[in-house]
């Protein structure tokens, strides 16, 4: 078992090998990471602290500056950067559960199931997401809020997180159905599958242990491709002021408080550059890690 992991893991780590920009997009990625899981622990100031100056610029104290309350822009980074990861891979988490089993029936059954289903992600794809989430959140948040309330009495309000995390993960699995229906529909046909149907295997053992094993690459490359976007969706509803909401904070949050300090008379440009940087550079390194493994998994594709 340990040596199936360790070759999964080598052949995973392959295409950051040799290519000094996906090298250094992952180190990026790896950083940010343990940026956001490490700093908070050690950093001498606490995310909610007002111990600084209001608006202090950059200084060896504080090496990114202060916001509006007086906390360290620095600890209030991390603290957000962990937020946006978890809601991207969450969201993502949420996207490929449904994406796959969507796909992987709809391809599998083929005919008039296949049809049906995805009409209703042609469907789906033609409502405004937005829409949609902002509707989702109005209608249940409350309630899922005062749920929440009666199960863990002492824990802080999560229901806006909670619900984040599956509208966002409910609208970004359509591409992934269609990837994995059109993965599916080719290898249905293929001869390992046509002989083990031949020996009386069912349905669930083709579609678990045979096609899932061999869409395991594809799967993987678009699951790297969605966690950025499921970010990107949660910080431009952050910056409308429609996201994650105080005392929490993602990037998305602090980009949209640094943008309200833009102004004529004075312009405090680190509570907007500083938190863009980190969210920018987190989504270029997913990017890059996801198009590396797209190369490594889908040949073809690459420039002869």
């Amino acid at each position: 078992m340990l040596e199936r992991v360790l070759q999964l893991l080598v052949s995973w780590t392959r295409p950051f090998r040799g290519d000094r920009t996906t090298a250094v997009a992952f180190g990026l990625l790896l950083s940010a990471l343990l940026f956001a899981l490490v700093f908070p622990a050690f950093s001498p100031f606490a995310p909610d602290a007002t111990d600084a100056e209001v608006f202090s610029p950059p200084s060896p104290r504080h090496p990114l500056g202060s916001d509006l309350h007086g906390r360290d822009l620095l600890v209030r980074i991390a603290v957000a950067t962990r937020i946006s990861i978890l809601v991207g891979a969450a969201g993502a988490a949420v996207s490929l559960g449904i994406g796959v089993g969507w796909g992987l029936v709809a391809g599998y059954f083929g005919g008039k199931v296949d049809a049906w289903m995805m009409r209703i992600v042609d469907l789906l794809y033609a409502l405004p997401s937005v829409v949609l989430v902002l509707l989702v959140l109005n209608f249940f948040e409350s309630a899922v809020a005062s749920r929440l309330q009666r199960v863990f009495p002492d824990s802080p309000d999560q229901a806006r997180l909670i619900l984040l995390v599956l509208c966002l993960g409910g609208i970004s699995w359509l591409t992934m159905a269609r990837i994995v229906r059109g993965q599916v529909l080719s290898l249905k046909e293929r001869p390992f599958i046509l002989a083990s149907r031949a020996l009386g295997a069912g349905a669930g053992r083709i579609l678990f242990l045979h096609l899932l094993p061999n869409l395991s690459g594809i799967i993987l490359v678009y699951l790297t491709l969605t966690v950025p976007a499921v970010m990107l969706q949660e910080s431009f509803l952050s910056v409308l002021g429609l996201g994650i909401r105080p005392p929490q904070a993602s990037l998305g949050t602090l980009i949209a408080d640094g943008a309200s300090q833009l102004n004529p008379v004075r312009m405090r440009l680190w509570l907007l550059v500083f938190p863009a940087g980190a969210l920018a550079g987190i989504l270029w390194a997913l990017g890059r890690v996801g198009d590396a493994l797209r190369e490594a998994f889908e040949p073809r594709d690459r420039d002869v």
